[in-house]
C-alpha cells in the first residue's frame, strides 16, 4: 500500500474492497451460507485485528469499512475490530458498493447520514469526488451506497509494513 499509493493520510477513509458487493442482492451469498438464521455459519472477508491494530498504533484514520457484510470476519463472535475501531472512535462503514468506480486514493468524500435515536447505526450515504482529467480540472461525482478516501484489498490483511 504504502510503497504504490504513499502513505496513509491522517483523516483517511480505510475501506477493503473484496469484490464481495457483487454477491449482493443474494442473500445466502453475501453471507456466505445456505441458512442466514445462523450467525455461526457465516463466511465473508473482514479486517484482522492484528492489521487493525497496527493501523491504529501507525495511523490516524477516521473510518474502516468493508464491501463485506461486517469489518470483522464472517464467523467472528467476539467482534475485536468492531471493539478496537470504538474504542479509538473510528467510525465503521459495511456493505460499501462501487469501490471499482472510484481511484484507490485521492477522493474527496461527503457522508450524509441519517439522525438515529438510541441506536447502533444506520444508513449512511457516501459521495466521491474525483478528479476528471478533462478539461478544467472538473470533478466527476459518483454516487453510492458507501465509497472511501483509500481503497485496499485484501493483501492488506496479512500484515502491514511501512
Amino acid at each position: 500500500m504504502g510503497r504504490k499509493y504513499g502513505k496513509i493520510p491522517d483523516g483517511a477513509m480505510l475501506i477493503m474492497n473484496s469484490g464481495w458487493d457483487a454477491k449482493y442482492p443474494d442473500k445466502n451469498s453475501v453471507y456466505g451460507t445456505k441458512n442466514i438464521s445462523d450467525l455461526s455459519s457465516f463466511h465473508h472477508p473482514g479486517w484482522h485485528e492484528d492489521t487493525i491494530s497496527w493501523i491504529i498504533s501507525n495511523r490516524h484514520i477516521l473510518f474502516i469499512g468493508t464491501d463485506a457484510p461486517s469489518f470483522d470476519y464472517g464467523q467472528s463472535t467476539t467482534f475485536p475490530v468492531h471493539i478496537l475501531t470504538s474504542r479509538e472512535n473510528i467510525s465503521g462503514l459495511e456493505n460499501v458498493a462501487n469501490l471499482d468506480r472510484i481511484p484507490p486514493s485521492g477522493s474527496i468524500i461527503s457522508a450524509a447520514g441519517m439522525k438515529t435515536v438510541e441506536g447502533s447505526g444506520g444508513p449512511l450515504r457516501l459521495y466521491a469526488m474525483v478528479s476528471n482529467s478533462g478539461a478544467n480540472n472538473s470533478a466527476v461525482i459518483i454516487g453510492t451506497s458507501n465509497v472511501l478516501l483509500i481503497v485496499i484489498g485484501l493483501t492488506l490483511l496479512t500484515k502491514l509494513q511501512d
